[in-house]
């Protein structure tokens, strides 16, 4: 069995965000306020407008694309004064001191539209928002999806996590707009793009697949005189990749001490609960609607299943189930179902990854008829092997 990958591009969003004339650093809050304080600045974050329908796998080839639900946050990363008296970063919903500016948006629905040669994202509810005024932090931004709600986002004060429901159907993505501060002090904050030059500059959240795809195609094999004739009256009626774990834990954003050891998108899935997923003809997770016969050049089985990398060294092991019309090649709905194959996926390239593409090619030859003749062989006759009996 042949397998191939395909690496595509990473997905970008773009936020957009104004530019307005405000006071800066001298005109701010203190931090023994803050409680008091902590409001809009004039400063908004401004994102496009549009919608479009989900497909099961975002993402063209110039890493654009359309979905509908992702969840967006703003998040407090650094201080930007040296105050000691200033307030520490903590992103738990349950600090209440800490959580209105450290969470500045929590988990907010967002729709992303392809505009041109962009992605835009522009928020659900059509509300404006807005940077925090007093400038004390910067802010980076992480998003996801499909998004989840609420009561299925954990915080802590260095890290959220989603927890994320899959069935093979739908593409799980992460990304996040997170500049070196070094590079681009203040990034980003009202203040920062009050600065010249940096009204244009627009935060773009890079994302990527955190699921691989299994794509299936089939085609008939020759028999011994190089025929694909009885081949073709072969059909799949079923494709299911076994034991597949469907619930995952996703980190959004984790600020560590050590950038180095950040959990920053890692999606992980725990062996159990697992399941079955079956390839498609569309993007539910029905199965086939009608069986996919075999033809002499390759043909794609339904839709592409979207599963989680196995840990390493573990693969998947799918089962096919066949039909076979010999008996009536003209009457499909009589075809036989065949007692299904269980085969392993082995990728011969390395080890399998996130965001590629792998092509699995099934070569299905004819059915070959059970048949054998007989014959007995007759009976011999044994004359001493036992005494005579007398009466």
């Amino acid at each position: 069995m042949k397998k191939f990958f395909y690496i595509p591009c990473i997905i970008g969003a773009t936020l957009l965000a104004s530019c307005t004339s405000d006071n800066d650093f001298d005109n701010t809050p203190s931090p023994d306020d803050w409680s008091n304080t902590v409001t809009n600045s004039n400063v908004e974050i401004k994102l496009g407008t549009g919608s479009n329908g989900t497909r099961s796998s975002l993402g063209d080839a110039n890493g654009l694309f359309a979905a509908n639900g992702l969840g967006v946050f703003c998040l407090a990363k650094d201080k930007l004064s040296d105050d000691t008296k200033l307030i520490e970063i903590n992103w738990s919903r349950l600090n209440e001191s800490t959580k209105t500016y450290s969470l500045w948006m929590d988990n907010v629905k967002t729709n992303a539209t392809i505009n041109g040669d962009v992605t835009e994202l522009s928020w659900a509810d059509h509300k404006t928002r807005w940077y925090p005024i007093g400038n004390w932090h910067r802010y980076s931004f992480y998003g996801y999806y499909p998004r989840v709600e609420d009561q299925n986002i954990t915080t802590s004060q260095t890290k959220i996590t989603a927890k994320i429901t899959i069935d093979g159907t739908q593409d799980v993505i992460w990304g996040k707009a997170d500049p070196d501060p070094t590079e681009k002090p203040y990034a980003y904050s009202g203040y920062y793009f009050r600065q010249p030059g940096n009204d244009e500059d627009i935060p773009v959240l890079q994302f990527e697949h955190k699921l691989m795809r299994l794509d299936f195609y089939v085609k008939a094999a020759p028999d011994a005189n190089g025929s694909t004739a009885n081949a073709k009256n072969m059909g799949v009626q079923e494709i299911a990749v076994k034991d597949v774990p469907y619930v995952g834990t996703l980190t959004i954003a984790h600020k560590a001490s050590d950038p180095n050891i950040s959990e920053d998108g890692k999606l992980t899935f725990e062996s159990v609960p697992n399941k079955n997923f079956l390839v498609s003809t569309d993007d539910t997770s029905g199965g086939l609607s009608e069986t996919c016969w075999v033809e002499d050049d390759a043909k794609q089985v339904g839709q592409g299943l979207l599963v989680p990398v196995p840990a390493k060294g573990k693969t998947y092991k799918v089962k096919i189930t066949l039909a076979n019309k010999q008996e009536n090649p003209d009457k499909p709905d009589l075809a036989e179902t065949m007692i299904p194959n269980e085969i392993e996926l082995n990728n011969t390239q390395a080890q399998f990854e996130a965001g590629k593409n792998y092509k699995v090619m099934i070569y299905v030859p004819a059915a070959t008829k059970v048949q054998a003749n007989a014959k007995l062989t007759w009976w011999v006759e044994e004359k001493d092997a036992i005494k005579d009996i007398i009466l």
